[in-house]
């Protein structure tokens, strides 16, 4: 299938072509338990928890950016699949995935805000550079419902997806790392991960 097709099947079903093939998973977080190493606080107010099947953010004091990261045994030449749903329980700080990432000060985020926004930026060095401004979206829910966000790679470009459409792509970029995880921006912010998951799909040699 030709890369044009793929675009239009994914515009034409909404993403479902993304999810129900035969899929390589790389890794499938549900937040049963912690054999994956998330970082687990505790620090002037600002702690992370995983408890009845999700991983729980609260920063309440200080303003900080925060990314929560584990290393996986990733393949950046491969097509691939980043998909996570997050509930944003309180505050108003832009929230999403990490990617990419080599420590807190160089990887990719896709986040999205409260007022329906969504943007692109890529940090080398802690000094960040916006791949995609903020951009307001149909498809972002308000207040406290859950959010998906999925990244999609095919050949050379990153699709992103809100809760299963459409919103924006860039070309890729080489990755910093093989990090992969939360991403958080400054001020109050309580959040809920339902689950994060990073697969090859089944079409990547077509």
């Amino acid at each position: 299938m030709t890369f044009l097709k793929k675009i239009f099947f994914l515009f034409l079903f909404g993403g479902l072509s993304i999810y129900c093939f035969p899929q390589q998973i790389v890794l499938n977080e549900n937040f049963d338990d912690n054999i994956n190493n998330w970082p687990i606080t505790q620090n002037f107010g600002n702690k992370s928890s995983i408890k009845d099947g999700k991983y729980r953010v609260e920063i309440r004091v200080g303003n900080i950016l925060l990314d929560k990261l584990i290393s996986l045994d990733f393949n950046e030449t491969r097509n691939f699949v980043i998909e996570t749903e997050i509930t944003r329980l309180a505050g108003h700080a832009p929230f999403g995935i990490s990617w990419g990432a080599k420590g807190e000060g160089s990887r990719f985020n896709f986040v999205i805000t409260d007022s329906g926004k969504y943007a692109i930026n890529k940090w080398d060095n802690y000094m960040p550079t916006p791949l995609i401004k903020y951009t307001y979206s149909k498809y972002i829910k308000p207040d406290s419902a859950i959010n998906k966000l999925t990244i999609k790679k095919i050949r050379n470009k990153l699709l992103f997806f809100v809760n299963n459409k459409y919103v924006t792509q860039i070309a890729f970029q080489k990755f910093y790392g093989h990090q992969v995880g939360l991403y958080s921006g400054s001020g109050f912010l309580i959040l809920e991960i339902e689950y994060l998951k990073v697969y090859y799909p089944f079409d990547e040699d077509d």
